[in-house]
């Protein structure tokens, strides 16, 4: 697995304003420089594509973002006008990507519109037993079963792993973005969907929304999940 670090050179609260502002030819002149932005907000317009194309709009939600890391997906969301809760633990910092989400919160012209919750998911979801329009569960679940980055560190239990699942798999109202391993090293093909699959304990429907590239360069699998 690659070892590069990806940081940010404009922060999340920058892509916000200009998503806030419709200032697009801005906007690619931001990302013409640099990597990881551009990347990430491929990505994030792809769901907010499908959004739009699924269910008629991509705007007007409350959106729930796991594993939010450096909030450009909730800025992104939020900036085009969804109410956005970003939520990490931080607690593994291997590519030390996370010191940038705190920054970013601090500068945010609307904190409204996109609030920062630094915690652990299970922590989270013992004192918040609601819905969201949509969650957010982007590259995120397989670093609960081995780990940040094949680290080992703060990895789930399998019961954990089974009931954090279950409650996110039952907290959207209309689906659930989730983002997986498709080949890649470490990771027996098709993982990440097999892990879904394996840990869903009622009726789903998945479709492939697209292929996508993460930072580390690997491709994956993004699928939207709906309940049957």
């Amino acid at each position: 697995m690659s070892t590069r670090t990806y940081l940010p050179n404009i922060s999340g609260s920058r892509i916000w304003e200009i998503f806030r502002t419709r200032q697009w030819t801005l906007l690619e002149q931001e990302l013409q420089s640099q990597s990881y932005e551009r990347v990430g907000l491929d990505r994030a317009l792809q769901i907010l594509l499908d959004m739009r194309l699924r269910f008629g709009a991509w705007s007007g939600f409350d959106v729930l973002d796991v594993g939010c890391n450096t909030g450009l997906f909730s800025y992104a969301l939020a900036g085009i006008g969804n109410h956005v809760t970003g939520l990490d633990s931080g607690a593994v910092d291997v590519q030390r990507l996370y010191q940038q989400l705190e920054l970013a919160a601090q500068n945010t012209p609307s904190p409204s519109d996109a609030t920062f919750l630094r915690q652990d998911i299970r922590q989270f979801l013992r004192h918040h037993q609601r819905q969201w329009d949509f969650v957010l569960l982007l590259s995120v679940a397989h670093h609960w079963q081995f780990g940040y980055a094949h680290s080992g560190q703060r990895a789930f239990s399998s019961d954990e792993t089974q009931w954090v699942m279950e409650r996110l798999l039952r907290s959207f109202r209309y689906a659930l973005y989730y983002e997986c391993p498709l080949h890649e090293p470490g990771f027996p093909p098709g993982y990440g969907r097999t892990m879904l699959e394996r840990y869903a304990t009622h009726p789903l429907r998945l479709s492939e929304v697209a292929l996508t590239v993460g930072p580390n360069g690997y491709v994956r699998q993004l699928l939207r999940v709906e309940r049957i």
